[in-house]
């Protein structure tokens, strides 16, 4: 499913913010990606989309060569992909179900059985009454549940979530974690990324890795890889 083979990336500044990393993320798992703000989370799950190239290594997502796609290829393998992330924002002057749904719209579903669709989430995250609102008026525990429903309308084949479900309160991240598991269950690939385990599953159906300076841990594994150069 996604592979990481001796790949790093250095941005402008000089930064390195992964160094020779090397990964292996079977189709069906479920994975949790913590570390702390810098150890390269984001860095990890944008180079899973193609939104920036490996400054060196091989990047194999959905079993294809990523980092050898061009635009128009990347571009359909994020349709595969379900992101829900805080720095892909919804669109604050449209309706919570029209942010939802254009996933579906993109890939060229109906619009009415797109909105129908939406609707059935957002009543299964307890949001069904505000299909109408606009995003703008949501609090910030309303808008994680528009994030994940944005990312799993379409039923993608991965999802990848960072620290959208950080500062819940404890019934919501219930709520969310059912409707991610019972999609997990169907076989989605799942990587959610934290700073630290607090809305983590239990370990028994989860895997943790952890990013830190040069070193990456599997804690399920019990492994400890050095990845510095």
């Amino acid at each position: 499913m996604i592979r990481f083979e001796q790949v790093s990336y250095t941005y402008p500044s000089g930064y390195e913010a992964l160094k020779e990393l090397s990964c292996d993320i079977a189709a069906g798992e479920r994975v949790n990606l913590i570390g702390k703000t810098g150890s390269g989370k984001t860095t990890f799950i944008m180079l899973i989309l193609g939104m920036m190239p490996a400054t060196k290594g091989r990047i194999t997502v959905l079993d294809q060569l990523a980092n050898r796609m061009n635009q128009s290829q990347l571009a359909h393998l994020r349709r595969k992909i379900g992101l829900a992330a805080r720095w892909v924002p919804l669109i604050n002057h449209l309706s919570a179900l029209e942010n939802i749904i254009q996933p579906l719209l993109i890939a060229g579903a109906s619009r009415s059985a797109a909105e129908k669709k939406g609707r059935q989430i957002l009543s299964d995250l307890e949001l069904g009454h505000r299909y109408r609102d606009r995003v703008a008026t949501f609090s910030d525990t309303e808008y994680s549940k528009l994030l994940i429903a944005r990312a799993i309308i379409h039923q993608p084949s991965l999802l990848l979530i960072d620290d959208a479900l950080d500062y819940l309160d404890s019934d919501t991240t219930k709520q969310i974690e059912t409707l991610i598991h019972d999609c997990h269950q169907q076989g989605l690939t799942v990587i959610e990324c934290n700073n630290n385990s607090l809305h983590s599953p239990s370990p028994l159906h989860v895997r943790t890795i952890e990013l830190m300076d040069s070193q990456l841990t599997d804690e399920t594994e019990h492994l400890l890889f050095d990845i510095a150069p």
